[in-house]
């Protein structure tokens, strides 16, 4: 796995589901709600960079949890292994 690139996917995906959360639970606003999904998904298409699988993958994100989980199920193809 690649570390930075898994590092950004925490940094983007982390925000987004927070944001999709208080924008329907709380502040009932499409747009906020839209902005948190936008966040999610370029989480998750760093996550899938992480692992060496195609940006596009990233789009699984639109299912939330169940397109992280496919993801996370995937066989990790990256050609390096960053330990730090």
């Amino acid at each position: 796995m690649i570390k930075s690139e898994n590092n950004k996917s925490l940094l983007f995906g982390a925000p987004g589901i927070f944001i999709q959360l208080a924008g329907s639970q709380f502040l009932h606003n499409e747009l906020i709600i839209f902005i948190g999904t936008i966040l999610f998904v370029a989480g998750v298409v760093f996550y899938a960079r992480s692992k060496g699988r195609h940006p596009l993958w990233g789009i699984l994100g639109a299912w939330s949890f169940i397109g992280v989980i496919i993801i996370a199920l995937l066989k990790d193809k990256s050609v390096c292994n960053e330990s730090s």
